[in-house]
């Protein structure tokens, strides 16, 4: 009698690698979202914290406080503009850019939308000039969050 060795044969490998595949297939697009749902979260996530820091730069300060929205993204919802970025400035005597932010940079895809002016201004005692509130959205693809900025210039997110 024959010594059998062990290992797998040809046609075995192939099986599992046609499994592998067709799992891996499937599981693509959900992978997809996923990421896409993350980006966009960390992106709302660092201009919320962004916003909090505007405000409590113009309380500190005792002078206006400007976000502006820069740079552009294809195709905004009716009614909305976008934008790839933006840029915090104090508006003392001598305008000073205190923070240029981009979300160019980390090539997710990401926009920021909103259903207000271009700007966002925060005055020396940290309300949001005009007075009302605005919406944000962060956008990639069908996937979005919001926040929620009130005139009192508290933050929400809306999941």
């Amino acid at each position: 009698m024959g010594e059998r060795r062990a290992g797998f044969t040809l046609v075995e490998l192939l099986v599992v690698l046609a499994l592998v595949g067709i799992l891996v297939g499937l599981a693509a697009p959900s992978l997809g979202r996923v990421m896409a749902r993350a980006q966009t979260t960390a992106a709302l996530s660092q201009f919320a914290v962004d916003m909090a820091y505007a405000r409590m730069l113009s309380v500190r300060s005792g002078s206006r406080v400007e976000v502006a929205f820069q740079g552009g993204c294809a195709a905004p919802r009716f009614g909305r503009f976008s934008a790839d970025g933006y840029r915090i400035t104090i508006r003392d005597p001598r305008p000073r850019v205190v923070r240029v932010a981009s979300l160019r940079s980390d090539a997710s895809g990401v926009c920021l939308e909103s259903n207000n002016d271009r700007t966002l201004s925060f005055d020396s005692r940290g309300l949001l000039l005009p007075f009302e509130n605005r919406r944000v959205w962060s956008r990639r693809g069908t996937v979005a969050d919001t926040v929620i900025i009130s005139v009192l210039g508290r933050i929400r997110r809306s999941f």
